[in-house]
């Protein structure tokens, strides 16, 4: 398994990342944590067998803290802390994201939308 992490962002604004299908053998997941290290709500994450919404090229846009987005993973609700990272995990992780290829971390293209 490989996982990747982002650094932490303000829960206050709405962010997204949009990346190619990671082409995980098992799943993908992408789950936020707050800046103690937790998991703060029980819709803290989405993953691949959740079947989220795909772009028309196949890529994936996940966003946080963008309310009534397609594939949006609350920031604010039960984070006390007021700051939260994304951690991704592969689960059976395809050649490209084993080899780090461009594009396979979806952590390093998440920006602020708002």
């Amino acid at each position: 398994n490989i996982y990747q992490t982002s650094p932490y962002f303000a829960a206050d604004g709405c962010y997204e990342t949009t990346f190619v299908d990671p082409e995980a053998e098992f799943f993908w997941s992408a789950t936020v944590y707050n800046a103690d290290g937790y998991m703060f709500n029980n819709v803290a994450n989405i993953s691949s067998e959740m079947e989220p919404e795909q772009n028309a090229d196949g890529s994936f846009t996940l966003r946080f803290g963008c309310d009534r987005k397609p594939n949006n993973i609350p920031t604010v609700e039960g984070n006390s802390t007021g700051r939260f990272n994304v951690l991704m995990r592969h689960y059976g992780p395809s050649q490209m994201v084993s080899d780090g290829k461009y594009g396979y971390n979806m952590t390093q293209f998440i920006r602020k939308v708002d």
